[in-house]
């Protein structure tokens, strides 16, 4: 496989796989031992991904601005 990091966080990481262009999303618990969960999104999850975060964003931001 040919990976390459887009994000690398304490609790998250974004690695592309090129070979079949899919996005791999790992995702600790942030524990003593931790534990991980790994997805792997084709570009159709990662567009509806992408649109939910955006939905978030902008939800969060409304709600501090007191609308």
């Amino acid at each position: 496989m040919k990976w390459l990091t887009l994000m690398e966080h304490h609790l998250i990481s974004l690695r592309m796989d090129r070979e079949d262009r899919s996005l791999i999303v790992e995702v600790n618990d942030g524990g003593m031992s931790p534990e991980y969960v790994t997805a792997r999104l084709q570009a159709q999850d990662v567009e509806q991904l992408v649109a939910a975060l955006l939905e978030f964003n902008e939800r969060i931001q409304s709600e501090s601005s007191g609308d």
